[in-house]
């Protein structure tokens, strides 16, 4: 029987490369918003976004993503900047 949180402990082991201008690689498998931004340089003022098959996703800063190889982020000035 797996043990709770077993997979939780694996994907934060796991090495995932996320692309977002460049290729980033992050050693655990669930970061934040935050954490992709400033990874990539992203501007402060600027709102992040997932690629998706349907479409675009915003991520907050705030927002816990779990990261899948070969992720494709971008930023844009957020529409609430000055």
């Amino acid at each position: 029987m797996t043990p709770p949180n077993h997979d939780q402990h694996e994907a934060r082991r796991r090495r995932i490369t996320v692309t977002v201008a460049n290729r980033f690689t992050f050693d655990t498998g669930v970061v934040t918003g935050w954490e992709i931004k400033e990874a990539a340089g992203v501007p402060v003022g600027f709102s992040l976004y997932r690629r998706t098959s349907g479409g675009n996703e915003q991520v907050a800063d705030e927002a816990r993503v779990e990261l899948r190889n070969g992720d494709h982020f971008f930023a844009r000035p957020s529409p609430t900047a000055p």
